[in-house]
């Protein structure tokens, strides 16, 4: 998480654990910022894609939008007006376990992010 010297901004986040098949939340919020908030992006490096790939964005008027190719189990459930990106991921698979990254594009201060581990229930960990 990365703050500028003297403010109180804070993008909030978490680990998520979730069982293979079940349904994730994988939360993310800003909180204590009066700047604007003009993009939203998800990025997520995962045992099948070991690189930070691309997910979604979320601007204000066009709502979510898949970069790399639609993925149906993603489900946009925040409010950007709220500054809330957070994400609901259904059906969720070994390949998917990894880690999350939600960015917020804020005005003035640029972007802020935090990386949210998402582990699958019974498996061993494997990935860094």
């Amino acid at each position: 998480m990365q703050t500028l010297p003297g403010t109180a901004l804070q993008v909030i986040g978490g680990s998520v654990t979730v069982e293979q098949g079940g349904t994730a939340i994988l939360p993310c919020y800003v909180i204590d910022t009066t700047d604007d908030l003009t993009q939203i992006t998800w990025q997520r490096r995962t045992r099948e894609k070991p690189h930070n790939d691309n997910l979604l964005t979320v601007l204000p008027r066009e709502g979510a939008q898949f970069v790399n190719g639609g993925d149906d189990r993603f489900k946009y459930i925040g409010n950007f007006n709220n500054k809330n990106g957070t994400l609901q991921f259904s059906n969720v698979a070994l390949k998917d376990e990894g880690s999350y990254t939600c960015i917020f594009t804020l005005f003035p201060s640029g972007n802020q992010k935090t990386e949210i581990p998402l582990n699958l229930l019974g498996m061993k960990k494997h990935f860094i």
